[in-house]
């Protein structure tokens, strides 16, 4: 191959601060993945979810929306994360991973892009080149350039399917993430049947008598305690003053250290002065683990729950730093790490799934309904009502959208 050849299918653009790096080597790969037969019908069935998808994205955001709105608590805990939160952009989003955030963020757009690149291949679309994206020297995805061109000008069913790739393609990942996540929380289980302690309020007796949040709870005045419902029978019969003694264990590295006991003098409940306080936070620990792998089937919204959020947001989430010390498994270290992993690999494609699917132009969902109106409205509507039907729909949608980011704060109270 000559000098002349080898630069044709290897181009550097330095756009400062990103590099890319064009190739049309990986043409041959889209081309191989795109004769499979399976491609075909995969094909036809992104298609058939794209809109499943852009419903599921205007039922979240319509009904984050309503929360803000209705709720004053939810607006000042938004304002409290900073718009940055809704940002899936890792080193600015203060609760995103760098390492997970960065990987799973990677993953998404690989698979979004090669995904429109082996479907518009499969029908015959050019596509220019492939390449990888840098940010200086860091790898922060993949692209395909589809000729849009051709895109725009193709009948509907076709453009509809190289559109509908990349969303669908997207969740498609972030389903078998979930599946592998909920997979490696069935290994698991409590180093200890009890009540992990989350939270020691200082100046409180549980604090004064040295107990630690790590530690779990096991028995009150030898009544022992193995889920919420035995500590409330417990807990809501104290008064200030009782004296009750308190038997936990010890946990680190996925064992049981040592065991002690504590007798304290119950002190007066802050907010309500004739019912006891300990000061002591806590959360069943067989509880957290059976309620996280079985939301699916009555809160599935639960696994859009960030593992870096608040004491609260974590207690729910055993794989997180606060509960994942409570919990063995056979794959011991590894499981908090490989299930972190697969939550933000499932979260952002979920993410970048129902975002391109919504009707807004230029996203491939705002794409793809502007094909569709082309097509239904071919012999009643020219290209000027098309457009502005779509540019309507667009306003509307993402005007909900950015109204989950001003919202919080023009609605103060």
């Amino acid at each position: 191959m000559s000098s002349k050849e080898g630069k044709k299918k290897l181009e550097v653009e330095f756009q400062p601060p990103l590099i890319i790096v064009k190739s049309r080597r990986g043409l041959t790969v889209l081309d191989k993945l795109s004769n499979y037969s399976l491609t075909y019908w995969v094909g036809w069935l992104f298609t058939i979810f794209m809109p499943i998808i852009a419903i599921l994205g205007l039922y979240i955001v319509i009904r984050s929306v309503n929360l803000i709105v209705s709720n004053a608590v939810a607006r000042e805990f938004i304002r409290s994360v900073t718009p940055l939160a809704n940002l899936l952009i890792p080193g600015l989003n203060p609760y995103l991973p760098i390492v997970y955030g960065w990987i799973a963020l990677i993953v998404g757009m690989i698979v979004h892009e090669w995904a429109h690149g082996v479907l518009a291949r499969s029908l015959s679309f050019p596509v220019k080149s492939t390449g990888v994206l840098f940010f200086l020297v860091v790898p922060i995805g993949a692209f395909v350039e589809v000729d849009e061109k051709e895109i725009r000008a193709a009948r509907a069913r076709d453009s509809g399917r190289v559109l509908a790739a990349g969303p669908g393609s997207n969740m498609v990942v972030a389903l078998a993430s979930l599946l592998i996540l909920l997979t490696l929380l069935g290994s698991a289980s409590p180093v200890i049947d009890g009540i992990g302690v989350s939270a020691v309020v200082e100046g409180y007796p549980a604090h004064n008598a040295g107990i630690k949040p790590g530690d779990v709870l096991i028995s009150v005045n030898g009544v022992s305690v193995t889920n919420m419902v035995d500590a409330y029978s417990v807990f809501s019969k104290l008064k200030p003053g009782d004296r009750v003694v308190l038997e936990f264990v010890r946990v680190a590295g996925g064992t049981v250290v040592n065991s002690y006991s504590a007798e304290v003098s119950v002190a007066s409940n802050p907010y309500n002065s004739s019912r006891g306080y300990l000061g002591l936070g806590g959360i069943g620990l067989r509880e957290a683990l059976d309620n996280y792998r079985g939301a699916w089937g009555f809160n599935p919204f639960i696994y859009l729950v960030w593992p870096t959020f608040s004491t609260a947001n974590q207690e729910l989430i055993p794989f997180s730093d606060l509960m994942s010390r409570f919990y063995i498994s056979p794959l011991g270290p590894l499981l908090p790490i490989m299930a972190n992993l697969f939550f933000w690999i499932w979260f952002v494609n979920f993410n970048l799934s129902i975002f391109n699917a919504l009707p807004i132009y230029p996203l491939d969902g705002g794409q793809t309904f502007r094909a569709l109106l082309q097509a239904a409205l071919k012999n009643v509507a020219g290209e000027a009502v098309v457009k502005r039907l779509t540019l309507g729909v667009t306003f509307i949608v993402l005007s909900l959208v950015l109204s989950m980011f001003f919202f919080p704060y023009l609605l103060s109270q």
